[in-house]
């Protein structure tokens, strides 16, 4: 399977989850980030050949793709609080936070695996660390 083919089954598997949730379910950040961690439960459960750094970025283009699935059926159903949630995933503004963060976590991913191996080590996430933050103790991991 290609990785546009996982995502699209990630996104079905993540739809069918949610198929009983409340409304309100949608209004919490709290929930997004449940749904962020089924999908990598999704992907682990695939056995699909996959490096820990793209089970992450295959994970977060997954919850951007559902958030737009779930808005273009549901948004009409949704109060203001749910609305604003939601549109911090999806829409103009806050589409474009969802896709800076994507990008975001993946750049520093990639940043951190420094030989490139798909995974990212005790050793290079401490020397990620010290790199950025000189001056903060980084504990032993």
């Amino acid at each position: 399977m290609d990785k546009q083919e996982i995502i699209q089954k990630l996104v079905e598997q993540t739809i069918e989850m949610t198929k009983q949730w409340e409304n309100k379910n949608f209004g919490s950040y709290t929930s997004w980030f449940k749904i962020f961690n089924a999908i990598i439960g999704f992907i682990n459960a695939m056995k699909q050949d996959i490096t820990q750094v793209d089970k992450i970025k295959i994970g977060l283009d997954a919850v951007e793709m559902f958030a737009q699935k779930y808005a273009a059926q549901y948004r009409d159903k949704l109060n203001d609080k749910e609305k604003e949630i939601l549109e911090i995933f999806i829409s103009g503004n806050g589409g474009d936070i969802l896709e800076s963060s994507n990008n975001f976590v993946q750049d520093i991913l990639d940043k951190m695996d420094t030989n490139k191996d798909g995974e990212v080590s005790s050793l290079e996430c401490k020397n990620y660390c010290r790199k950025m933050f000189c001056c903060a103790p980084i504990p032993d991991i």
